[in-house]
């Protein structure tokens, strides 16, 4: 629909051209309810950023991804790390010359990124499947890198993109060397104690949860600090909101992803005695990739944030283009002094400590004192029915969509295709032409007054019928 605005209102739908005439239809308006106009660039932008929504899983389009989590680890390293669900940001980071000129159609990608990143975080920290954990850790980061597509700094997302496509793939492809290891168990409560078993899993597991989580020097920590920062400049209507939301995700995150670590590697031993007599180190096949995306999660941010964010020359080019008075990345680069010193000086800024507490908060909940999270389990017994269920999401979606459609279909073959089609069109003609023959036959008697009769009759109305008529 939205390529069809652009096709209706430019005649075109080659990029250079679209973004060259966007001057044109600023003033157009478009009437899709009756007596209200809306702005024809705010429609574009949000049917273009709907879209988005599906394919990088915001809420409430976001309830596909986590049960695509039943594919091989390796698929969903791939295409939830770095390709698939990324393609939505990548595409309204690549018409940001349509969305600076549509302040509504900002909002909106600003407000549904900033609630993806929180909610969404906060599911993780009720899941026990690993890889579910890990996969609502990848809605979060993408609400992470909606909240930068929506306060206008299209590089900090292209830049957390990239950086997360790295650690995201790293802690997946760690994850399944664990359920290897463990014969394909995947449920963190029949884990626990493996780093011994799984040194370099574990290891690359930290640097993985290190980077997701922000912290200093790591890649994750330079790309989640600047859509913070950001956040925090706009001023952008939801932009409070947005900066909060932004602002608990930091504690959030290395809340379910150090629970996770712990859980798996650390603590008292749940795996089952048949199971733990087999447990050793993957092989170097799955090792080798662990390693390799290791050492950009501990590397990269430092390398590129320079370059992509504050370059005279960045590495994007002109493919981003920001109006100066949306452009937050601007007033945060003369704060930037080097990748070294930003690290260095990252005490300073609240983010990080909310990291640090969001690490002792999972090592108490798991190692220091697991007793502490039942007893909040039955006092906060609603608030913790509601995380489970996720919200209600997937409730909603079985009730409305599911069996809501379900009952659609069986309604249209009951009424539509029995009853229309099969009752009155085939077996209503079939009916009717036996009907007219049954009562055909009844005219033909064989006598032959019978015939005379209808003759006479016949020539009657017709003679009456030609004496009417003059």
């Amino acid at each position: 629909m939205a390529i069809a605005a652009i096709l209706t209102y430019f005649g075109h739908v080659e990029y250079h051209y679209v973004f060259s005439h966007v001057s044109d239809i600023l003033d157009k308006s478009i009437h899709i309810l009756p007596g209200v106009p809306a702005s024809v660039i705010t429609v574009i932008c949000v049917l273009l950023f709907i879209g988005a929504m599906g394919k990088s899983a915001q809420v409430p389009l976001h309830v596909w991804l986590p049960e695509s989590m039943e594919g091989p680890t390796p698929i969903s390293a791939l295409i939830h790390a770095a390709t698939m669900v990324t393609a939505g940001i990548y595409m309204v980071a690549r018409v940001s010359p349509l969305f600076e000129y549509s302040e509504t159609a900002l909002t909106l990608v600003l407000v549904l990124g900033a609630t993806t990143c929180l909610f969404m975080g906060l599911l993780a920290v009720f899941n026990q499947d690993i890889k579910r954990v890990i996969a609502y850790s990848t809605i979060s980061q993408l609400g992470y890198m909606t909240v930068a597509l929506g306060v206008s700094a299209y590089d900090a997302a292209i830049f957390h993109l990239v950086t997360h496509a790295f650690f995201k793939a790293l802690l997946f492809l760690a994850a399944g060397s664990v359920i290897i290891a463990l014969h394909h168990e995947q449920d963190m409560r029949k884990m626990g104690g493996l780093a011994p078993y799984l040194p370099v899993t574990y290891l690359t597991f930290v640097i993985g949860a290190l980077s997701l989580s922000a912290i200093p020097p790591f890649a994750g920590f330079y790309s989640k600090d600047a859509i913070i920062e950001a956040a925090r400049l706009t001023t952008l209507p939801g932009g409070t909101y947005a900066y909060l939301c932004v602002l608990l995700g930091a504690f959030v995150t290395p809340l379910y992803i150090f629970r996770a670590l712990f859980l798996t590697f650390h603590g008292k031993s749940h795996v089952e005695e048949s199971v733990k007599s087999h447990v050793r180190e993957s092989p170097w096949v799955i090792l080798i990739p662990l390693v390799a995306l290791a050492i950009p999660s501990l590397i990269a941010g430092g390398i590129l944030i320079g370059p992509m964010l504050f370059s005279k020359s960045s590495l994007l080019g002109d493919s981003i283009f920001v109006l100066p008075q949306h452009n937050v990345l601007a007033q945060l680069a003369p704060e930037f002094h080097g990748a070294k010193l930003m690290a260095l000086q990252a005490g300073s800024h609240l983010a990080l400590w909310l990291a640090l507490a969001g690490i002792v908060t999972a090592w108490m909940f798991t190692l220091g004192r697991p007793g502490l999270a039942e007893k909040l389990k039955r006092r906060f017994a609603l608030l913790y029915s509601i995380m489970v269920s996720k919200y209600g999401f997937d409730d909603f979606n079985q009730l409305v969509i599911v069996r809501g459609s379900r009952r659609l279909g069986e309604f249209f073959y009951d009424v539509t295709d029995l009853k229309l089609i099969d009752g009155v069109f085939v077996n209503g003609s079939g009916r009717l032409i036996r009907w007219f023959s049954r009562v055909a036959r009844q005219v033909q008697s064989g006598y032959i007054y019978h015939y005379t009769f209808a003759m006479i009759a016949g020539l009657m109305f017709f003679l009456g019928w030609l004496l009417l008529g003059h």
